[in-house]
């Protein structure tokens, strides 16, 4: 793995494990300030920092992240990685939603800034 390849991959790691906390504005220090995060299966197309956001609010209220972890990425260039995650999400008490992910991500300055994830809703 080259020094390119393992900045990328803790940047992605950081943003998933701020995730998983559940720390909204922690997340949203990991993306620059003109992000685009999409969901096109579901036809969610977010831009800047307040819409992403309002989506976490939104999306955690309904089903926060318990796990979130990297089973195989791609290196694309220097700035993108594709990504295959497995996903487990609910809330304490309730057994939880898997679900497996492929998230395109696109850096700068070490920060995302366009995601586009496949996956079903968990």
């Amino acid at each position: 793995m080259n020094a390119r390849e393992k900045a990328l991959l803790q940047v992605a790691q950081r943003h998933f494990d701020a995730e998983v906390e559940g720390d909204i504005e922690k997340t949203i220090e990991t993306l620059t300030d003109d992000i685009v995060y999409e969901h096109p299966f579901y036809d969610d197309v977010m831009h800047g920092k307040d819409e992403v956001r309002q989506y976490y609010r939104r999306t955690w209220a309904a089903s926060p992240f318990r796990e979130v972890k990297i089973v195989r990425y791609w290196i694309s260039g220097d700035n993108v990685i594709v990504i295959e995650v497995d996903a487990r999400a609910g809330h304490p008490g309730e057994p939880p939603r898997r679900g497996r992910t492929l998230a395109i991500c696109k850096f700068r300055n070490d920060r995302l800034s366009h995601e586009i994830v496949y996956s079903p809703r968990v």
